[in-house]
């Protein structure tokens, strides 16, 4: 008799045993379906993140990336303050084109390497019918808020149009940026046609010399962004390889 109670209390242990740990699993699951859930929910609430437009929402509800694209941009809606889906999104990590990788340390270059995209939309922009590239620069000063959340977080705005004095001759930086996350500063140069070599010259001149003329003990190399509507990749990446400072080249749209 005594025998056969212990057996009984031993099997209803086990069975306590087996519902606490199916309990846990199922807990388990539930809250990494929640989890990823609630990063995907993030995305798709435009309420819940004011930087994705409502075009995004229904881009992202309706048709949809799949779900590598859609944790890819989970992450940088975020993190990043990425904010037009459809364009973000064939702007992964690896298509942007830099020398990075060649010209700053590994930690530096792989943080740099996720700071920028391969495309820009400057939608937002109000131009005239016939514009110039001082146009669009102008625009993008005036909606500054606008062109920085494009951009991406931790951008932060020093001004345009900063002087340069070199041997009695005064050369300007369209814009200048720092990025607090990375401290560095950002020498943007905007071309309003396609892509030619000597640019990297130009933004490699503007680089040195805010090195020399701005940079701290305690600021990471200066980084370049040259943004242009067009570009062939080939030219590019011939032109970045002999570049012994880092610079980043996008595209740009303005629709």
């Amino acid at each position: 008799m005594m025998l056969r109670k212990t057996f009984f209390i031993m099997l209803s242990v086990l069975a306590i045993n087996s519902s606490i740990y199916a309990m846990h699993r199922s807990i388990a699951k539930y809250v990494i379906r929640r989890s990823i859930a609630d990063g995907l929910g993030y995305v798709l609430d435009p309420f819940a993140n004011k930087n994705i437009s409502k075009k995004s929402y229904n881009f992202l509800a309706q048709e949809g990336p799949d779900k590598k694209q859609m944790h890819f941009y989970a992450q940088k809606a975020v993190v990043d303050g990425w904010s037009k889906v459809q364009e973000d999104l064939n702007c992964e990590v690896g298509q942007e084109l830099s020398n990075f990788n060649n010209t700053l340390t590994c930690l530096c270059a792989h943080s740099a390497n996720t700071l920028f995209k391969s495309e820009y939309c400057f939608d937002f922009l109000s131009l005239p019918k016939k514009y110039v590239e001082t146009d669009i620069e102008t625009a993008l000063i005036k909606d500054i808020n606008s062109f920085l959340e494009e951009l991406g977080q931790d951008f932060a705005y020093i001004g345009n149009q900063i002087p340069l004095e070199v041997a009695d001759q005064i050369f300007y930086i369209d814009v200048l940026l720092y990025h607090t996350k990375l401290r560095c500063f950002i020498v943007v140069e905007l071309k309003n046609d396609s892509f030619k070599p000597r640019y990297i010259g130009q933004l490699g001149f503007y680089i040195s010399e805010i090195e020399k003329t701005r940079r701290c003990v305690n600021d990471n190399p200066t980084i370049g962004l040259l943004l242009c509507p067009e570009l062939n990749r080939k030219i590019v990446d011939q032109s970045l390889s002999i570049a012994r400072v880092p610079i980043a080249v996008a595209t740009f749209s303005l629709k």
